[in-house]
């Protein structure tokens, strides 16, 4: 059997470093292989020989990139020092490398910042990217994130999509802490509670050593119910199938409040058709 891979994207900021911190310790409870990636705007072509040529004026922004590299891989290995990393500096611009990067990688890990310490690189632009075409689940990091606290998933009744249930399940089971599933629509309190504990029937069924709540909020907004919801959380997990409310909210217009306004990490897992697709157009 593959070993599974994390990826985390690397820029050299704080939020990167925190996005490589949160990795490792995936990494440890996935018993993963950690992979730090750094995009650099070379051609392939020209990459190796300007890494040989490395002290000249003309590559100091390469040699900012290695020690990028270099830092992020020595933050890895304090933060969980009994995993394995690898480092890795690839030609090419951002999005794109780490979305190359998710076909083979079980998540990709990037900081949520909106610009990053090279050339004013808009890495919340990247973040937005990678979470829409990204062929495995990403999860957006910021500054500081929580150890303890329960994981939130938010879900959409329109949808019944098992791949987000599952991967937030399996989080809340590597980390030995509660699941609390949210929905959030006004007006369908005992009807979508009915149909919510339902669907958690079968999945607590499977993983007994969960323990899973449900919470209907009468909001019409998901993006405030979830960020409202995971004020205490330490992973919120939320899927990208379709157009439904959720869908919108993460990743239509206001999927920006909930990635600037969560105070942990988000991740966002795509339906694998989703998956599929993006693989075959990146």
């Amino acid at each position: 059997m593959t070993r599974e891979t994390i990826v985390a994207g690397v820029d050299g900021s704080g939020l990167s470093r925190a996005a490589v911190k949160w990795a490792a310790k995936e990494a440890r409870l996935r018993d993963a292989e950690l992979r730090l990636v750094h995009a650099c705007a070379f051609p392939e072509s020209e990459l190796a020989q300007r890494q040989a040529r490395l002290g000249s004026g003309e590559e100091m922004l390469l040699d900012i990139c290695c020690q990028a590299l270099a830092d992020a891989r020595r933050a890895a290995r304090e933060a969980e020092p009994g995993i394995d990393v690898v480092a890795e500096l690839k030609a090419g611009l951002t999005a794109k490398v780490l979305i190359g990067e998710s076909a083979t990688a079980g998540t990709l890990v990037v900081g949520a910042h909106r610009t990053g310490a090279l050339r004013g690189l808009a890495l919340g632009s990247v973040a937005a990217a990678v979470a829409v075409r990204s062929s495995c689940p990403v999860v957006i990091v910021h500054a500081s994130f929580p150890e303890s606290g329960p994981v939130v998933l938010g879900v959409d009744l329109a949808l019944d999509d098992p791949v987000h249930w599952e991967y937030a399940f399996e989080a809340a089971s590597r980390r030995d802490t509660p699941l609390l599933v949210v929905y959030a629509e006004p007006g369908r309190g005992a009807a979508a509670a009915r149909q919510l504990e339902a669907r958690l029937a079968g999945w607590s069924a499977k993983y007994p050593d969960v323990n899973a709540e449900c919470r209907v909020v009468p909001d019409h907004n998901p993006a405030r119910a979830l960020v409202t919801a995971g004020a205490a959380a330490q992973l919120i997990v939320i899927g990208s199938r379709g157009r439904g409310q959720v869908t919108a909210a993460v990743l239509g217009s206001t999927g920006a409040s909930l990635l600037r306004r969560a105070s942990c990490p988000v991740a966002i897992v795509h339906h694998e058709a989703e998956r599929i697709d993006h693989a075959v157009r990146y």
